[in-house]
């Protein structure tokens, strides 16, 4: 496994010593180095095995956030077909609510 997949070194602030950073440890230290390393087209030291997995953690939670939104509007809609006779204003503004919240999620 390459050295970088764990960890990284960079200068502390006065630029002198080399400090150790672990992903595990410090996560937003660990992100701004790898944009910087991005920005900077340094590939070969970008902790290529953290960054995948935090890419496709992305993916999953999009996914878990657009099923629990469908969930929510699914149930509205059924209710608002289904039970006419207790419609409310609540039922509706869930169902605004939710078709909002999945349009902003794929920016549709």
């Amino acid at each position: 496994m390459h050295p970088t997949a764990f960890s990284y070194h960079f200068c502390n602030q006065r630029g002198k010593l080399p400090l150790m950073i672990r992903y595990e440890q410090d996560f937003n230290a660990w992100l701004l180095h790898t944009i910087r390393l991005i920005q900077q087209e340094k590939f070969a030291a970008i902790d290529r095995e953290h960054l995948i997995e935090e890419l496709e953690g992305m993916s999953k939670s999009q996914q878990h956030e657009l099923l629990n939104h469908l969930r929510v509007l699914l149930a509205h809609l059924l209710k608002w077909q289904f039970q006419s006779t207790y419609r409310c204003n609540s039922w509706r503004r869930t169902i605004v609510e939710q078709r909002q919240q999945i349009r902003d999620l794929y920016q549709i």
